[in-house]
């Protein structure tokens, strides 16, 4: 490309292969890729990349290396979330998928749920990246790595901060509160099974 030409006029490459004038990298990855990217989301309990990585393709009905289904795989994990369950519903996972031995998720939603019988509940903790009126306090060693981000990319650091700080506003107002996730998802799986009765 000449050196006085715009970058926007052209579809070629960057340095590193991918093609900018693409509206994402995703769209040309192999279904096998989506997958895996789509098993990692599932494990971080995120709904919103969940139905993302769906969206592009992604198999709501793959398992994982060792044969759990992603819908169990969703209900099973340390980093659950309803929203995860309702996106893989959403987009055909079966509610009657089994693991290797032959438990639903419901039925590990149920059993999981066992556990917090004749219990109190817990407050979910807030995150202490919050002040007390819900606004974003970074610690000063990240808004100084933020300060010096913009410093040496002045045209695009603040598309890069606002969107930085977007995403760290998700993470910190986040609360995990398994047990009243468990619950959420026992009337998604059950009315996900009476639509499609065995």
């Amino acid at each position: 490309m000449a050196p006085d030409s715009d970058p926007a006029d052209s579809n070629q490459s960057d340095d590193d292969g991918l093609d900018w004038d693409q509206p994402s990298a995703m769209g040309s990855m192999p279904k096998s890729a989506l997958n895996r990217l789509l098993h990692i989301r599932i494990c971080k309990g995120d709904g919103e990349q969940v139905r993302e990585i769906l969206e592009f393709g992604a198999d709501a009905t793959a398992a994982t290396g060792r044969g759990t289904p992603f819908i169990v795989r969703a209900v099973r994990g340390n980093l659950i979330h309803h929203t995860v369950v309702a996106a893989l519903l959403a987009n055909g996972a079966d509610p009657f998928s089994q693991d290797a031995v032959g438990q639903t998720p419901l039925d590990h939603v149920r059993r999981r749920l066992e556990m917090y019988e004749g219990k109190p509940r817990r407050t979910p903790r807030r995150s202490p990246c919050l002040d007390e009126h819900g606004n974003l306090k970074l610690p000063p060693w990240e808004q100084d790595h933020l300060d010096e981000h913009l410093a040496e990319n002045p045209e695009t650091g603040p598309d890069f901060i606002a969107e930085y700080l977007r995403v760290r506003r998700k993470a910190a107002e986040r609360t995990f509160d398994s047990r009243a996730e468990l619950e959420k998802m026992v009337p998604l799986l059950e009315r996900a099974m009476a639509r499609h009765p065995r």
